[in-house]
């Protein structure tokens, strides 16, 4: 798994709520709350789909009022969200190793 960091989900987020309230990226503040930038359900549930694709990671699209800001959600996924799937990610890798005992040749599978 290729752990994203804050600054690159921030620049992330950034961008894509700049194209869709059509200004630049650095005019999107971190600290805003996500209903200042007029965003509808069409678009936020759109910005989590993608935000699934990009982490690689399975997410509810409330996550943007439960985080309401770039830097809360940030933070959120930084700390919480990819540090659990990254985990997983290494059990699953363990689990998936296979398992040798003498001669034979074990293979475990999900």
């Amino acid at each position: 798994m290729d752990l994203k960091t804050r600054e690159e989900i921030e620049t992330w987020l950034r961008e894509r709520i700049a194209k869709e309230i059509k200004t630049t990226a650095e005019a999107v503040p971190v600290n805003v709350l996500f209903t200042n930038f007029g965003l509808d359900s069409i678009v936020i549930v759109t910005l989590v789909t993608d935000l699934e694709d990009w982490l690689k990671v399975s997410l509810d699209p409330t996550i943007f009022w439960e985080y309401p800001s770039i830097e809360a959600l940030s933070e959120w996924l930084i700390t919480e969200k990819l540090q659990d799937a990254e985990a997983r990610a290494q059990v699953r890798a363990q689990i998936q190793k296979p398992f040798v005992r003498g001669s034979a040749k074990i293979v475990q599978n999900d």
